[in-house]
């Protein structure tokens, strides 16, 4: 309705996501030197939990690349903290999903007080 060629956009961010998957694919195989296809099985919460802890909210509809940028610095001082302290891969795991349930618990909150 606005005039944006959506069709067109959308192709566009396909070919993106593609190009970046492709990539990130090159770049996990050339660091491991081999071709495992659940190399990289453990990346899909450490993505999501950047997007949330950078302030995505996971009902949709806000976020930024900024905040994302900023929620992935701050997980990954966190996991460095924890390996520098040696504390079990197991930990990490449950602190992460713990931050993960709270900043849920907060943008649903923050959600309501809006409405």
């Amino acid at each position: 309705l606005a005039g944006v060629n959506v069709k067109r956009y959308l192709a566009g961010v396909y070919v993106a996501c593609g190009a970046l998957a492709g990539l990130c694919g090159i770049l996990m195989a050339s660091r491991i030197t081999s071709g495992n296809p659940t190399a990289a099985s453990s990346y899909e919460m450490d993505a999501i939990s950047a997007a949330v802890i950078g302030g995505v909210s996971m009902t949709g509809g806000s976020g930024s690349l900024v905040g994302t940028i900023i929620g992935a610095f701050i997980l990954i001082v966190i996991q460095n903290g924890f390996d520098i302290l040696g504390i079990s891969p197991f930990y990490k795991q449950i602190v992460q999903g713990a931050i993960i349930l709270f900043a849920v618990f907060i943008d649903l909150r923050s959600k309501k007080v809006k409405n």
